[in-house]
C-alpha cells in the first residue's frame, strides 16, 4: 500500500497530466525563476533515494516543461519498470501514473503502457463492483489513487466495448465531457472478457445529487426553509445543465453511426413481459401487448424524432464539486425517439411535480425547434408524447429492475408503475380528445399496470 501522503500526491500529479493531455503548460516569470532550483534539489533527492517514484515523476514533469520529451518520458518509464523490478508494493500506482503521463504526451507507448497497466491489475485482489449496471463497472479500491484513477468495463463482446469508447470520444471532440476511454482489451481474459479502461471522474451521480438536495430539507421546520429555496434553484441549474447537454448529444451524434437502426418497440415489449424474474400474469401481459399497439403507432409517426439512445436516467450522469455535468455509459445501440431519454430523465422518480417536468419539456423543446429533425413537432405534441414514453419506460425499467442482480432497485419498481398510473391522469386531463379516441387501449395499459401495482406490493 503506499502512504497517504504519496497517495495524495500521485493524486496531483495526474490530475495534472490529465489537464496538460496534448496542450503547453504555462507558468509564470517568478517559477522560471525557481524553477533550476527545484529541479536540482528533486535530482538529488532521486539520486540519494532512488524508491522515491513521486520524485521521478516530478522530474518528468519539470523536462516536459522544459520541452525536453523524450527525456520526460524516460524519467516517468524508468519509474515504473523500477517499480516492477523490485516487486515494489506501489508498482501498480506507479505503473497507472506512467501510463497517465505517456497519454499526456501522445506518445506511441501508451496503447503498451495501458495493456502493461491491465495486466498488472489482474494480479490485484482489491476489486469493487460500481452501481448495479447490466454489465459489470468495478474500480480497484487497493488506494485511494487507483479508486479515483480508472474504471474498468467488462463485456463478453469486444465491438460493444470499442462502440461505446468510440462515442465517448465522439462526444468529447464535441466539447459534450464525457469519461475519457484509455485502453480497450484485444483478448479475452480467462472468463472471457474484455475490458475497457476509462479514466475516473470525480462526482456523484445526478441520483444521488437529486436525493441529497432532497434529504437537506428533512429535519426541522427552521432546516425546511432554509434549504427549500437554494435546493430549487441548484436542483433547477443542473437539471437545466442536464436537459440542454442531452439535446446536444441528440442534436450532434449521427443517426446513420448508431449501431442497430431503430429499435422494434414490439419486439423489445415480447422480450419484458416474458421476463421471467417479472413473472406477471397471462392477462397481464395480454393487457399489456393489446395496449401497445397504440404507443407503438403514436411512436412511428415522429420519424424525425428518432435519434442516439442515451438510456438517459439519473444513474448516467455525474455532477461534479462544480455542478458541472458530466456523461457517463455511452453504450451505442439503437435509435430511440428522444422522449424516452427524457422520460428516463424525469419520468422515474417522485423527484419532479408535473408542472416542473412539462417546464423541462420546454427546455429541449426550445432548443429542438433550431434543429432541422425537431422543427415540426409542436410542445403539446412533444409533452403528449413525453407522458407516453413514461408509459413504455416505466415497464420496460420495472422488468430489468426484476433481475437477482438489480436487487437493490426491486423496491424502486413501485415507485415506476405509481408514475406510469399518474402519467394516465396528465393524458386524460391535459389531452381529452386523444384518449377518448384511444380509450380502450389506454384502459388495457392502465389494468395492467394496477394489476403490476398489486402485484409488487404483495412481493
Amino acid at each position: 500500500m503506499i502512504s497517504g501522503k504519496v497517495d495524495e500526491s500521485f493524486l496531483m500529479l495526474k490530475k495534472a497530466f490529465l489537464a496538460s493531455r496534448n496542450s503547453k503548460i504555462k507558468l509564470s516569470a517568478l517559477y522560471w525563476l525557481v524553477f533550476p532550483l527545484y529541479y536540482g534539489l528533486n535530482k538529488a533527492r532521486s539520486i540519494r533515494n532512488s524508491r522515491s517514484f513521486n520524485t521521478y515523476f516530478i522530474l518528468a514533469t519539470a523536462n516536459l516543461i522544459l520541452n525536453k520529451r523524450d527525456k520526460a518520458l524516460w524519467y516517468s518509464t524508468f519509474a515504473s519498470e523500477f517499480a516492477k523490478e523490485i516487486d515494489s508494493p506501489s508498482k501498480l500506482e506507479v505503473s497507472v501514473l506512467d501510463a497517465f503521463f505517456t497519454e499526456a504526451l501522445g506518445s506511441s507507448l501508451s496503447e503498451e503502457k495501458w495493456k502493461d497497466v491491465l495486466d498488472l491489475s489482474k494480479e490485484i485482489p482489491y476489486w469493487e463492483r460500481v452501481g448495479e449496471t447490466k454489465g459489470l463497472v468495478k474500480v480497484i479500491n487497493k488506494s485511494e489513487f487507483l479508486k479515483n484513477s480508472l474504471v474498468f468495463k467488462l463485456s463478453d463482446s469486444l465491438d460493444d466495448l470499442v462502440s461505446e469508447a468510440e462515442a465517448a470520444s465522439f462526444f468529447n471532440e464535441h466539447e459534450i465531457p464525457t469519461s475519457q476511454p484509455l485502453y480497450i482489451s484485444q483478448e479475452p481474459d480467462e472468463e472471457g472478457f474484455y475490458s475497457y479502461v476509462q479514466a475516473f471522474v470525480s462526482g456523484m451521480t445526478l441520483l444521488d445529487y437529486l436525493k441529497k438536495e432532497n434529504q437537506k430539507q428533512r429535519g426541522s421546520l427552521k432546516d425546511f426553509f432554509k434549504h427549500f429555496f437554494s435546493k430549487q434553484k441548484a436542483e433547477r441549474d443542473v437539471l437545466n445543465k442536464v436537459v440542454r447537454t442531452l439535446f446536444r448529444i441528440h442534436d450532434v451524434f449521427p443517426v446513420e453511426n448508431v449501431r442497430y437502426g431503430k429499435l422494434d418497440l414490439a419486439q423489445a415489449l415480447e422480450k419484458r413481459v416474458n421476463n421471467p424474474y417479472l413473472g406477471i400474469s397471462h392477462d397481464a401481459a395480454k393487457n399489456f401487448k393489446e395496449g401497445y399497439g397504440l404507443l407503438v403507432d403514436l411512436f412511428s409517426k415522429f420519424k424525425s424524432l428518432w435519434r442516439y439512445n442515451k438510456d438517459a436516467h439519473p444513474e448516467n450522469w455525474l455532477i461534479t464539486d462544480n455542478n458541472d455535468v458530466v456523461v457517463i455509459d455511452t453504450e451505442n445501440t439503437y435509435l430511440s425517439p428522444v422522449v424516452f431519454d427524457l422520460a428516463n430523465l424525469l419520468g422515474y422518480g417522485s423527484s419532479f411535480s408535473v408542472s416542473e417536468v412539462e417546464g423541462y419539456n420546454k427546455i429541449y423543446h426550445d432548443l429542438m425547434k433550431q434543429a432541422d429533425w425537431g422543427k415540426l413537432v409542436d410542445l403539446s405534441n412533444f409533452n403528449l408524447l413525453f407522458w407516453n414514453a413514461v408509459l413504455h419506460r416505466s415497464f420496460f425499467l420495472c422488468s430489468a429492475w426484476s433481475s437477482p442482480e438489480r436487487s437493490s432497485l426491486h423496491s424502486e419498481r413501485l415507485h415506476l408503475v405509481e408514475n406510469a398510473l399518474s402519467s394516465f391522469d396528465v393524458i386524460r386531463d391535459e389531452f381529452r380528445n386523444f384518449y377518448s379516441f384511444n380509450k380502450s387501449s389506454y384502459s388495457a395499459l392502465e389494468d395492467a399496470f394496477k394489476y403490476l401495482q398489486d402485484y409488487l406490493n404483495l412481493d
